[in-house]
């Protein structure tokens, strides 16, 4: 029930994390070189299933109307934008140093948010295994042992520091500091749009406009198959392998996402109401009792209840670090 209400607070609207490892490496103890093969194997096939497709059907422009297009370059940027992130946090992870607005700089581009009258200061530490363990014993004045430092300064300008990753990490999260920068927030929203439309466009297309276009088109082809299904196994397993996490409220950006696809649908429609029908039968607005009831039932039903499902997926495998590594992921 806790957990609920904390998922129901405005704040869980916004892009924040107390983790930015959770959008750029494995949640399970993988070596690094394993996960950024991943992270560039998901783009390298999503780009290789466009261009099949586009060889394959030389489409016109008209093609670039269609939901499935719009989600399928969606998900073809996330992958990009996931495999530039996995290595630049690999090989330069400097450059998720985050600054909220109002804060002042402190040394080494620590970061020192007021927080309850007192100064917090937060600088994001690399950690792949034990790249940053210290011979001989960790630093005195800096944790070393995970991803976060934290120091709190008092009215004498005392310091202390936080020597536990999980102390650490919980202090962060119960605070509700971000350590996202802009670029990590971006690769957050477009996952959380594509982890549900790409759904949506598989369940549809097979379950709604496949039947009534098989004998047109014929049975199912490799770039049916990579458009309108592989699209959301690739969310799942990426769901599965990677630690970024699931926010209820995020259901938003999906929703916002098809908001304005259905008004483009509409001008696009209004242009030749009899030639430019997206979706017959479900998207036409020549019959606008169906597609506001397709839309409405969507964003009220269908979204916030997939969103519930990769939520439920997401605490599952959380559940599983637990019972695997004897320790929460934090």
């Amino acid at each position: 029930m806790a957990t609920l209400k904390e998922e129901l607070s405005w704040k869980c609207f916004a892009l924040r994390f107390h983790r930015v490892d959770a959008f750029c490496t494995a949640q399970w103890r993988w070596h690094p070189a394993v996960f950024i093969a991943y992270r560039l194997l998901m783009p390298a096939y999503t780009i290789f299933a466009l261009i099949h497709f586009l060889v394959s059907v030389h489409p016109t422009a008209r093609v670039l109307a269609f939901l499935t297009i719009w989600t399928y370059l969606a998900e073809m940027l996330f992958f990009l934008t996931g495999a530039g992130l996995a290595v630049l946090y690999w090989r330069r992870p400097h450059h998720f140093r985050n600054r909220s607005p109002g804060e002042s700089s402190g040394p080494e581009g620590v970061a020192d948010p007021a927080v309850d009258g007192g100064g917090v200061s937060v600088s994001y530490r690399a950690n792949y295994g034990s790249a940053n363990r210290r011979e001989g014993g960790e630093h005195p004045e800096t944790m070393t042992s995970g991803d976060v430092v934290l120091g709190r300064g008092g009215r004498g300008g005392e310091e202390s520091v936080v020597n536990h990753r999980a102390e650490s990490l919980e202090m962060l999260r119960a605070r509700n500091v971000s350590l996202l920068p802009w670029h990590v927030q971006f690769y957050w929203a477009l996952g959380n749009v594509v982890q549900v439309v790409a759904v949506v466009v598989t369940v549809v297309y097979f379950v709604a406009l496949y039947p009534s276009m098989r004998d047109q088109i014929g049975d199912v082809n490799l770039y049916d198959i990579n458009i309108h299904g592989i699209n959301s196994v690739m969310i799942l397993i990426d769901t599965a392998v990677g630690a970024r996490p699931v926010r209820l409220l995020h259901a938003l950006y999906p929703i916002l996402f098809g908001a304005t696809y259905v008004v483009f649908s509409v001008i696009f429609w209004a242009v030749d109401p009899e030639n430019n029908v997206l979706y017959k039968d479900v998207l036409d607005w020549n019959q606008p009792g169906i597609s506001i009831g397709v839309v409405l039932g969507l964003a009220v039903i269908g979204i916030p209840l997939l969103q519930l499902a990769h939520f439920g997926l997401y605490k599952l495998r959380l559940k599983l670090y637990q019972f695997v590594y004897g320790e929460p992921y934090l």
